[in-house]
């Protein structure tokens, strides 16, 4: 079976608290940093977006599917 398209989607969260977010976004006065949340809710969006754009490729036909494959990894501060 051949693939018609594909989307890859990396994307870095960094985990941040609200408050941390908060005191350096203050300091640089302009909303650079964001929160681990909305990472999250970025990320999302950005697969939303990969399914549709796939989807889209493909036709969306009943019976055919959308393979989605999701490999998550915790990268530790360097210490």
């Amino acid at each position: 079976m051949k693939t018609l398209d594909k989307a890859i989607i990396e994307y870095h969260i960094p985990i941040q608290s609200a408050e941390r977010v908060d005191r350096f976004n203050k300091m640089l006065k302009e909303p650079i940093y964001k929160t681990t949340e909305e990472h999250i809710e970025i990320l999302i969006d950005k697969l939303v977006d990969a399914i549709e754009k796939v989807g889209d490729a493909g036709g969306w036909y009943t019976c055919d599917s959308i393979k989605v494959k999701i490999e998550l990894e915790y990268e530790p501060e360097d210490k």
